[in-house]
């Protein structure tokens, strides 16, 4: 006999704690490089001093603002309780009624990591050309790249991943559900795909506007 299904999933203010910890050592790591710069890199000539002295700058001021968005989700973010079981789920929010959905109802969802905090994609456009690449092609592009790379490393050293997941069911009533870390990982990834499979929706290939100009 078969053991039933059933799992349970919190997402409390106090699981944000390691990601505003993570956000500070971003900041001390910044802070370390400014103070350390002068003392061991004293061989170095101002010009490469001063570079030095702005990357750690950089990196203490992304922390400050990590810290910050941090703090502020933490505060309005209330905590909620995702149970799961073979026929279904229940979402538990404080100060809200228990809404609940049965697989059988659902006719498709949609679940997607929401966008970074930091604006990667404004960094990391390949759909159009960057204005910074007009004037300096070489350089603005390089630089963009870095930035988009290093702002995308950030963003996942500190906040990990963030789901956000749509149910529209078959009476057309919609439930949505959020929540972030290896939880969420695993209901959506692990969870809803065998309880619900062949029924996430994709989102829509973006389609390739130069490609299609040159037909």
């Amino acid at each position: 006999m078969s053991i039933p299904f059933s799992r349970r999933f919190e997402f409390k203010r106090i699981s944000r704690l390691p990601q505003i910890i993570r956000a500070f050592i971003i900041v001390l790591v910044g802070a370390a490089v400014i103070i350390a710069v002068p003392r061991v890199l004293v061989s170095l000539n101002s010009g490469l001093q001063n570079i030095a002295l702005a990357l750690g700058g950089c990196v203490a001021v992304s922390g400050i603002i990590a810290v910050a968005l941090l703090l502020f989700a933490t505060i309005r973010s209330a905590g909620h309780i995702i149970e799961v079981d073979e026929t279904g789920l229940n979402v538990q929010r404080e100060g809200k009624d228990t809404q609940s959905l049965k697989w059988a109802d659902v006719s498709f969802y949609e679940a997607q990591e929401s966008d970074s905090f930091f604006d990667i994609e404004s960094f990391t456009n390949t759909d159009s050309t960057p204005s910074s690449c007009t004037s300096d092609p070489l350089g603005g592009c390089i630089f963009g790249l870095i930035l988009g790379l290093y702002l995308i490393v950030l963003d996942w050293f500190i906040r990990g991943s963030i789901w956000r997941v749509k149910f529209k069911l078959k009476s057309r009533r919609v439930l949505n559900i959020n929540g972030y870390g290896a939880q969420m990982d695993e209901l959506v990834e692990q969870i809803l795909p065998r309880f619900l499979p062949d029924k996430r929706k994709l989102p829509k290939p973006v389609e390739n506007k130069a490609e299609d100009s040159e037909e």
